[in-house]
Parts: C-alpha cells; structure tokens; sequence
C-alpha cells in the first residue's frame, strides 16, 4: 500500500528512556521539546521527504537534525548538530 502525507508536525513531544539493563547499572534520560516537521513524506519509489527536528534532553543537551529522507530505497542525506553533551553521561555504553 502507497502512502504520501503532505506536511506532518509533533510539536513540544517528551520521550522518557529507561534503559534498566545498561551494563554500570539503570541509564535514564528525559527527551523534551521534541518539534518534528516532515514535509513530502511518502512510500513511493524515489520520493523524498525533508526532515527537521530538534529536541533537548533533561541534561540540557541540544539535538538538531535537517535531512533528506528516501523510504523506497532507504536512504537519508543531511546534518546532524549535537551541542553541550556530556560524555560522562553515557559510561554505561563503552
């Protein structure tokens, strides 16, 4: 089944991670101020969707992404910006 979606937005989204198998013990973070606009968003051979998104996590760090996204074949073009992240904060991965 075929699918395109003009424009979609998620506005002020929260996402609660709770990774309680990290390997140093429970990892949490909160990730608030999730703003998602996606324009051209379809399953159709070739299409290309634009993607920007930002969010900010519970640590202060900021996250912003703008992107090109091809569903049919997979593949996805664009720039990612991380800001005041604390490495420290992720031990438990490496």
């Amino acid at each position: 089944m075929q699918f395109a979606l003009a424009a979609v937005e998620v506005s002020e989204g929260t996402v609660q991670f709770d990774d309680f198998a990290a390997p140093d013990g429970p990892f949490h973070a909160t990730l608030k101020s999730i703003t998602i606009h996606a324009k051209g968003l379809s399953n159709a051979e070739g299409a290309q969707a634009a993607i920007d998104s930002t969010l900010v996590t519970d640590a202060g760090e900021l996250h912003a992404n703008s992107a090109k996204l091809t569903l049919k074949p997979f593949g996805v073009t664009g720039e990612h910006s991380l800001k005041q992240v604390r490495l420290t904060r992720y031990k438990p991965y490496f």
